[in-house]
């Protein structure tokens, strides 16, 4: 990007770095150094599961006010999202560094989840965004039907407390 003399810079906010990534997770302190130099001020570290809901809380708590966290468990995820796992992460959405529910939703493209647990897991999520206030971080794939239509039920709800819900590009106004 070049920016003239005197310009500007624009704020950028990376909404969605996946840090516990097999690829990524050794690469953490480069991958801040070059996002703080291409002018990239904050950064959402995604929670696809508890485990790398914790991660990303973990890297928010020692890059405050740069790397924030998202706490939810992903559709591939779906099927170990159990009481004990969402009794964590209402823990987890309770901390000021967590701040948004997610990443979560459905995928029914590769179904490593059953379209079944992760309908339960994503309607789970929904509530709590609207109990905890907190927008969602949506993946949808090979399943917008469903999820809007889960979406939808839960529409007033997340307007009023979570903001506009969008599903690939559509909304449900």
């Amino acid at each position: 990007m070049n920016i003239a003399p005197g310009a500007v810079r624009p704020y950028l906010v990376d909404i969605g770095v996946n840090f516990h990534s097999g690829q990524l997770t050794s690469m953490t302190a480069s991958l801040l150094a070059r996002a703080k130099a291409a002018g990239v001020m904050q950064i959402l570290a995604t929670g696809t599961s508890l485990d790398s809901s914790l991660r990303a809380l973990n890297l928010a708590k020692v890059n405050p006010g740069v790397v924030f966290a998202t706490a939810g468990v992903h559709p591939h995820n779906a099927k170990s999202f159990d009481l004990p796992t969402a009794r964590q992460l209402i823990d987890l959405w309770s901390c000021p560094e967590v701040v948004a529910v997610g990443e979560c939703g459905l995928d029914y493209n590769r179904n490593f989840s059953t379209p079944a647990a992760q309908r339960s897991a994503f309607e789970q999520q929904l509530a709590m965004a609207v109990e905890t206030g907190k927008p969602l971080i949506l993946h949808c794939r090979d399943a917008f039907s469903d999820a809007a239509s889960f979406a939808a039920f839960w529409k007033s709800e997340l307007n009023r407390y979570a903001g506009l819900v969008k599903l690939t590009g559509a909304t449900l106004d």
